[in-house]
């Protein structure tokens, strides 16, 4: 059985409730606010961090290539330093003739 009193009671706290229950509401908005937010900034430091290893796997294969290129260049001056070295030696027995070439060497 219900009493007056117990109504009166339950009549008088009804705006406390009310407010307990807006609150509730708006911390589940808040809360629901928050993990998105913290899902975004992961997703981005993901992206962000892919983004780092792509570069610095690019700077790794640009450098190790360069290294490659510099060893080549590095051998084909030498090359042609002992190419003009052997052609120096011969240069006094080099002729040069329109019909059978540029450079035609004649041993004695």
């Amino acid at each position: 059985m219900i009493t007056p009193i117990d109504l009166q009671v339950n009549m008088n706290q009804m705006s406390e409730v009310g407010r307990a229950e807006q609150l509730r509401n708006a911390a589940v908005g808040a809360r629901q606010n928050f993990l998105d937010d913290e899902a975004s900034r992961l997703t981005n430091l993901k992206k962000e961090r892919l983004e780092e290893s792509q570069k610095a796997e690019h700077t790794s294969v640009n450098d190790s290539l360069s290294d490659e290129k510099g060893k080549k260049e590095e051998k084909r001056r030498e090359f042609s330093r002992e190419r003009d070295e052997t052609r120096s030696k011969y240069q006094t027995n080099v002729l040069q003739d329109d019909k059978l070439g540029r450079e035609i060497d004649i041993f004695k």
